[in-house]
Order: C-alpha cells, then sequence, then structure tokens
C-alpha cells in the first residue's frame, strides 16, 4: 500500500482519488494499520462483503480505475507498483480526458 499512497499524494488537488475498500475487517483494526502506517487515502468499509459480493469479487487484493462517470476502466487483481512511471501515464491520460 506505500505505492498507493505515494499516488495519493502525487495527485492531490487533481481530479483523482485514491479510495480503498476494506473487507470484512473491523474498524478499529482498518483505523490501527491506516494510521500506524501514515497512510492519508480514504478508507471505506465493507464489513459483510457485500461490495466484493456485487462485483463478483472472489479474491483479494483487487484495484479498479473508475473514472469521475462511474465507469470501470480497468482493474488489477494483486499487488502492483501503483506510483510507477507506467501507471502515471495512465492516471495522466484519464485526467487529460476528463
Amino acid at each position: 500500500m506505500p505505492s498507493l499512497e505515494n499516488l495519493h499524494q502525487d495527485y492531490k488537488g487533481e481530479p483523482f482519488n485514491v479510495v480503498l475498500i476494506s473487507v470484512k475487517e473491523s474498524a478499529a483494526s482498518v483505523k490501527k494499520l491506516i494510521e500506524g502506517k501514515g497512510y492519508s487515502f480514504k478508507v471505506l468499509l465493507d464489513k459483510k462483503g457485500d461490495v466484493s459480493s456485487l462485483y463478483n469479487i472472489s479474491s483479494h487484493p483487487v484495484k479498479f480505475l473508475i473514472d469521475k462517470r462511474g465507469y470501470l476502466i480497468s482493474s488489477a487483481l494483486g499487488y502492483r507498483e501503483w506510483d510507477s512511471k507506467e501507471m502515471k501515464q495512465v492516471v495522466n491520460l484519464l485526467i487529460s480526458k476528463e
């Protein structure tokens, strides 16, 4: 998640947000992790796994790029370097199209 935090920081003030959805975890454990690591992106709780069920997600972590209209642009299963040059090129392209 450090690369997600880096991406979040790099695009502060831009029309881009990093939002995590924690699945079937308690608010206390999520808060402890996020604050302990110093992450500043938004984290939402999916206590019962309803969001995962809605999107037929059977494995975690899964990442989605969603545009401001709510359209799914891309998805990725597993770990990625979200602050890489290539990912920033994708984000810049998405921002320029908005």
